[in-house]
C-alpha cells in the first residue's frame, strides 16, 4: 500500500481537485482500490462528495479510540472510499498548542489507521492536507512515503513549495524514504507562465511531473456537479491530462 499526501502551503493551486482526481482515476482506470482521507478542516474533498457530518471522520480516526472502518465510507459500488474531514480538526492543533497530547496522539493514531488499511486489500491512502502545518498535516506527511504538491506557477505558491521542502527534507532524517513531486497545475500558454515553468524545473529538476495540468473551466463545472472529471468531461484538456499525470505517477511507483 501506498500513503500519499497532497499538500502546498499555498491555497488555491488545485490540492483538493488533485487529490479527488487522482483517486477516481487510480479506481476507475487502473482498478486499484483508494480511501481519499479529507484531514482540511474546510473539508472541501468531504463537500464535493456530498458528505454530511454523520457518523465517524478524519478526527473522530486521530482523536479517539474507533475502528478506522467506522469513518471509512464507500462510494457507491466502486473501490472509492471517503474519510471525511470537518472543522473539528483544529480541535488537533488545539491540543498541541495547550500541550494535552494532541500532536503525539495524532500522529499514533493517523499510523495505527494507516496500518489498518494496510493489513487490507487497500492500494492507496490519498490524503488531501490543509495549506498549513497542522497537527494533522505534519503527521500525514511523516506517515507518507511520498508527497504530492500541487504548483500553479506564480512567486506566491513557488515559496510555498520551498517551505513545503524544508519540512519535508527535515523529516527525511526521520523517514529517508519520503520522496516527493510537484505537479504543475492550471498551466496556460503565455510567456510568464512558460518562463516560471523554466525557472521551476530547473530549480526542482527530477522532482517535477513531466505532465502539467492545462487551466480548464472544466475542474470549476466539475465541483459544481460533484463529479470527478473523468466523468463530467474526460475528453477537457484537465481531464486528459489528469489521467496522463496518474499514468506518470505509476509509471515511476511500480516498476
Amino acid at each position: 500500500m501506498k500513503v500519499v499526501s497532497v499538500m502546498n502551503l499555498k491555497g488555491g493551486v488545485g490540492k483538493t481537485t488533485t487529490a479527488i482526481n487522482m483517486g477516481a482515476i487510480l479506481t476507475r482506470a487502473h482498478h486499484k482500490k483508494v480511501v481519499l482521507m479529507d484531514l482540511d478542516p474546510q473539508a472541501n474533498l468531504t463537500a464535493f462528495f456530498g458528505m454530511g457530518h454523520h457518523g465517524g471522520t478524519a478526527f473522530s480516526l486521530i482523536a479517539e479510540d474507533i475502528d478506522p472502518a467506522a469513518c471509512t465510507y464507500q462510494l457507491g459500488q466502486e473501490q472509492l472510499y471517503v474519510v471525511p474531514g470537518d472543522i473539528n480538526l483544529i480541535m488537533e492543533d488545539l491540543a498541541a498548542i495547550t500541550k494535552n497530547g494532541g500532536s503525539a496522539r495524532t500522529f499514533t493514531r493517523l499510523g495505527d489507521a494507516l496500518d489498518v488499511y494496510r493489513a487490507s486489500d487497500v492500494d492507496y491512502v490519498i490524503i488531501d492536507c490543509p495549506p498549513c502545518f497542522s497537527a494533522a498535516s505534519v503527521a500525514a506527511i511523516y506517515c507518507s512515503d511520498e508527497v504530492i504538491i500541487p504548483i500553479k506557477i506564480d512567486g506566491f505558491s513557488i515559496a510555498g513549495v520551498a517551505q513545503l521542502k524544508a519540512q519535508i527534507d527535515a523529516l527525511t532524517g526521520i523517514r529517508p524514504s519520503l520522496g516527493y513531486g510537484c505537479l504543475i497545475t492550471m498551466w496556460h500558454n503565455v510567456e510568464v507562465v512558460r518562463e516560471g515553468c523554466r525557472a521551476f524545473l530547473e530549480r526542482y529538476g527530477d522532482h517535477v511531473f513531466q505532465t502539467h495540468i492545462r487551466r480548464s473551466d472544466m475542474v470549476d463545472e466539475s465541483t459544481y456537479a460533484g463529479e470527478s472529471l473523468d466523468l463530467y468531461s474526460p475528453t477537457s484538456a484537465a481531464g486528459r491530462d489528469y489521467r496522463a499525470f496518474v499514468a506518470e505517477y505509476l509509471g515511476r511507483n511500480e516498476k
